[in-house]
């Protein structure tokens, strides 16, 4: 077994899990064994199937997954699986799913630490979040999650827990910023690919209060940056929106405290929309704009 730390869990694992700081493990277990789909499930579909407190993941080409009542994961791996191919749906849908069951709260986005202040970005697949997160850690801002953010509450107030060194940049971004990546493709989207970069230089030391968010948006026939502040029922359904793999709440058994748990983040922090351009490189105007709103409401 392997010990990890990650999301604020302590991960017993019989596969190596790259890049994750080492735990003692004994909250959540993973181990390799058969998996076959459950005979009965409130939802599938042919990539997953949900009972209550019950999560069943089948990837082709990597393996199947089952995730159980927020303790156990067990890996069923197609032979020519790779650790990193494991890794992504590990440290992604499964522990994502983990944390659902457990009721703690998992956000979509990467997050930085500015200044002791929590930012995360957020938004849809390839609207630019982890480009942006990459331009703010290249000025010298920590990372504390670049997917997942996992939210406890120290004195009522929202965390952010350390997830893992690693950041995944698409192809066209690692080019341009002239990355260095040592490790292999993690995954093909839409004719698009997307790489792992190891970060741990600019990883955070401890986790951070969220205070931030900012949700960015690419907009058709738009010519310049453009924010808002979100307030108000906004405020909420965008907490709502960008939870971590959020359709899986419905299916996942009671959790009644889920909407008291986004309402209490929603009442210590503040929240922006970001309209961008689509196709047109403005991440270092964002970030200038995201630390103006950072330094005005401090």
């Amino acid at each position: 077994m392997h010990h990890y730390e990650v999301f604020g869990l302590q991960v017993s694992s019989e596969i190596e899990l790259d890049e994750v700081p080492i735990g003692v493990g004994g909250d959540v277990w993973i181990r390799k064994d058969e998996v076959h789909r459950p005979n009965q499930a409130t939802f599938e579909n042919d990539v997953y199937a949900i009972e209550e407190q019950l999560f069943y993941l089948h990837i082709p080409d990597v393996g199947r997954f089952q995730v159980e009542n927020g303790q156990a994961i067990t890996v069923d791996p197609n032979p020519d699986a790779t650790t990193e191919q494991l890794n992504l749906y590990l440290l992604g849908s499964c522990l994502g799913c983990i944390l659902h069951q457990r009721q703690v709260v998992p956000l979509h986005g990467s997050v930085l630490d500015v200044e002791g202040h929590g930012l995360l970005i957020t938004g849809q697949s390839g609207a630019g979040k982890s480009t942006i997160a990459n331009a703010m850690i290249n000025r010298g801002y920590p990372f504390v999650t670049d997917d997942v953010a996992a939210i406890a509450f120290k004195e009522d107030v929202p965390y952010v827990h350390l997830a893992y060194p690693s950041q995944k940049l698409w192809e066209d971004v690692v080019t341009r910023w002239e990355i260095e990546t040592t490790k292999g493709v993690t995954r093909r989207v839409e004719g698009r690919t997307k790489f792992s970069v190891v970060r741990q230089q600019e990883f955070a030391k401890e986790m951070v209060p969220l205070q931030f968010i900012f949700e960015v948006s690419p907009v058709q026939d738009l010519t310049d940056v453009q924010m808002y502040h979100v307030t108000g029922i906004e405020k909420i359904k965008t907490l709502l929106t960008h939870t971590y793999r959020n359709k899986f709440l419905a299916h996942l058994g009671p959790h009644e405290s889920y909407l008291q748990q986004i309402m209490r983040i929603a009442s210590h922090i503040h929240v922006f929309r970001i309209e961008r351009p689509i196709g047109i490189p403005l991440e270092q105007q964002i970030c200038d704009m995201m630390l103006e709103q950072l330094h005005v409401k401090v």
